[in-house]
């Protein structure tokens, strides 16, 4: 059986208007969403003298541990699908909490809220977040 090439060229036609339309939804309409990474990094000090403090353990909404260096420099990652938590804005929790005991002065936990405008964008986002923390 012999196929004229305008038959082929229309079945090659179909086929690929097909895979675009299916393929298509797939990326503009994903059921899962777009990868979105997050990023959280800053210094924490001592509200009282402005000192660094290092062996402060930092969390971020049960998604990332981090602990500050010798530096009292921290950073915290994870990535999150587009649809999770979101709206028109989205919050995370960043929590500082003293684990080292005396060793560098006892110093108060502290909670602070990052919100993240619009997030059904593509990408990653960064954040700075430097914090002063209250010795006990």
């Amino acid at each position: 059986m012999r196929f004229s090439r305008g038959m082929v060229h229309s079945a090659f036609l179909t086929v690929l208007v097909l895979m675009l339309i299916l393929f298509s939804n797939c990326f503009f309409f994903p059921s899962s969403g777009f990868p979105n990474s997050i990023k959280i990094e800053g210094y924490i000090r001592s509200s009282l003298d402005s000192l660094i403090i290092p062996a402060i353990e930092m969390t971020v909404s049960s998604r990332d541990t981090s602990y500050t260096d010798e530096n009292g420099f921290y950073s915290l990652s994870f990535t999150v699908l587009t649809h999770e938590d979101s709206g028109d804005y989205r919050e995370w929790t960043v929590q500082a909490k003293d684990i080292d005991g005396i060793s560098n002065g006892t110093f108060a936990q502290m909670d602070s809220i990052l919100i993240e405008i619009d997030p059904t964008h593509n990408g990653s986002t960064d954040f700075e977040l430097d914090l002063y923390l209250d010795p006990r």
